[in-house]
């Protein structure tokens, strides 16, 4: 399903003009991002959470056989509560 499918799920179901809905869930996206940027999760009862996981340094080696430690990575997740 796609941004455009569900604005016109949502457009459909209430009568709401798609032009306003399209907005509302772009500016909910955008808080959904712009919160998970700052390092904050986002939790919505009922329905899921988008979740930030850390993952730790781990230590690596190239061609040449040095060690070498590698960044630190922030995974990111959406938790269903289905």
């Amino acid at each position: 399903m796609t941004k455009a499918d569900v604005v016109e799920q949502i457009s459909a179901k209430t009568g709401i003009e798609k032009a306003v809905v399209l907005k509302t869930v772009e500016s909910f996206m955008d808080t959904v991002k712009g919160n998970m940027t700052k390092g904050e999760n986002v939790y919505l009862r009922g329905f899921g959470s988008f979740i930030i996981k850390k993952r730790a340094k781990k230590t690596g080696r190239n061609i040449l056989n040095l060690l070498f430690k590698e960044l630190t990575n922030n995974l990111y997740y959406f938790l269903n509560q289905i």
